[in-house]
């Protein structure tokens, strides 16, 4: 039997989507027996769990507040956190060659070090699900405190890991009543979680969840096809 390239890609793209709803699972499951002990306890707790400390020494304010939107949101820093969109920056005529939050108000020094701050927190957290489950904890505290009926996820930033893209959907499984909403330019990733017609059935995109995939070029199409978002 003769092995092909596609063959090994697509074996090791099954592999790493089994580990990645993997981890979903168990992270969803220990942060749901933490917040059902009464923890974190206080909403400066869970702003110092998501948010860490800026270079200053201070606990940052916790969650974004995006003027065009409805509710409070969640950045991170531009680029750094954007696999895909750092690639495309770098190509004139992309989405990202002119990118907003490379600009304004995003790079105002205490903005750009709450946004790093937030992006090593949760990148750190991501590693193990201890950690992971108390971010998820954390965050579900302060959005149900702060925007229980509408969240946006990346005004800045995008999904730049498996595991914290886990940790995402681990949120709003544990906000059942507030719509969230995430503009992403990670297809690929998104299609390892809930499949594609191009591969097998993955998990369900949550009711309360709208995800919007921007394609890297003004009109041309998305790969993979977005057909469950």
């Amino acid at each position: 039997m003769t092995v092909s390239l596609t063959m090994i890609r697509s074996t090791g793209r099954k592999a790493r989507a089994a580990t990645a709803r993997t981890f979903l699972r168990s992270v969803t499951a220990t942060a749901a027996d933490i917040l059902a002990t009464g923890d974190p306890r206080t909403i400066k707790e869970c702003r110092r769990i998501v948010h860490g400390l800026t270079p200053s020494g201070n606990i940052g304010g916790g969650l974004s507040d995006p003027k065009k939107m409805p509710g409070k949101g969640w950045g991170l820093t531009a680029l750094v956190a954007c696999p895909t969109g750092a690639k495309l920056a770098t190509h004139k005529g992309t989405v990202c060659s002119d990118c907003y939050a490379c600009k304004g108000n995003y790079t105002f020094p205490s903005v750009a070090a709450s946004l790093l701050a937030r992006f090593h927190v949760v990148s750190s957290a991501s590693e193990s699900i201890e950690s992971a489950s108390l971010w998820i904890a954390a965050m579900v505290r302060l959005i149900s405190k702060q925007s229980p009926d509408v969240f946006r996820w990346h005004d800045s930033g995008d999904i730049f890991s498996d595991n914290y893209y886990s940790m995402i959907l681990a949120v709003i499984a544990l906000t059942p009543e507030c719509d969230h909403w995430i503009p992403s330019k990670e297809a690929t990733r998104v299609a390892l979680f809930h499949g594609s017609r191009a591969s097998e059935a993955g998990i369900p995109v949550p009711a309360n969840l709208t995800l919007r995939l921007s394609a890297p070029v003004l009109g041309r199409s998305i790969r993979p096809r977005e057909d469950l978002y």
